[in-house]
């Protein structure tokens, strides 16, 4: 009669990781809420590297619907398809700001960099703490910029 021996389970040694004494003792608004200015700050340096590149044609094509008056927006994109809430922010964002190509630019930039708060709670509502601050950490790292294409050789 032969005998089965279970094989031994490989498992990681445990690794006790703590913060230290004066951060843990930090409120929990002030330690996330650095950690989110941190993170938009990096996401503000990605994204604002390349800011004053030129146009891409869809990009002047926008830019151009968007400095007609704000009435005229909707009927000319019913020709194109889209729907008229962001040509319309940007008519108003290059009314402030201009329309030069870092000036309008400047607008995704800021709706970029309002994605890591919005995807930290979204993460974090749906799934935890860890997902929310993974969902942050992503969102800060992800730059999809057309100069991020352009850098890396694509042509479409």
């Amino acid at each position: 009669m032969a005998t089965t021996v279970a094989r031994p389970r490989r498992t990681l040694p445990k690794v006790d990781i703590k913060a230290p004494g004066w951060f843990e003792r930090l409120p929990q608004w002030l330690t996330i809420g650095g950690f989110l200015i941190v993170m938009m700050g990096i996401s503000t340096f990605l994204r604002s590297r390349y800011l004053s590149g030129q146009f891409w044609m869809d990009e002047a094509i926008t830019t151009g619907i968007a400095s007609h008056s704000l009435s005229a927006i909707p009927g000319i994109l019913r020709h194109d398809g889209n729907p008229p809430l962001y040509y319309m922010l940007l008519h108003v964002w290059i009314r402030i700001f201009g329309a030069s190509e870092s000036s309008t630019h400047a607008l995704s930039l800021v709706f970029g960099v309002l994605t890591v708060p919005a995807g930290m709670w979204a993460g974090w509502s749906l799934f935890g703490r860890r997902a929310g601050v993974m969902a942050a950490v992503l969102f800060a790292l992800a730059r999809s910029s057309p100069n991020t294409r352009r850098r890396r050789g694509c042509t479409s």
